[in-house]
């Protein structure tokens, strides 16, 4: 039961947030997730380089058998 109270004590909120701080916060989200779009699709395009080429290149199978 302690845990759940210091848990509880961790995440709560002494004062609200203006409209401008929340303004500013969604305004910093927005390059923070064109970043992460972008870290998934150079991802995707690793993966499949990995999976596609990578076996052409090395005459094995994806297995390596």
């Amino acid at each position: 039961m302690d845990d759940d109270f210091e848990l509880k004590e961790l995440f709560e909120y002494e004062e609200k947030a203006s409209r401008i701080e929340l303004f500013v916060r969604i305004f910093y989200a927005i390059p923070v997730y064109i970043v992460l779009i972008l870290y998934g699709i150079i991802a995707g395009i690793c993966m499949f380089i990995h999976m596609h080429v990578h076996p052409m290149v090395d005459n094995t199978n994806i297995r390596g058998a």
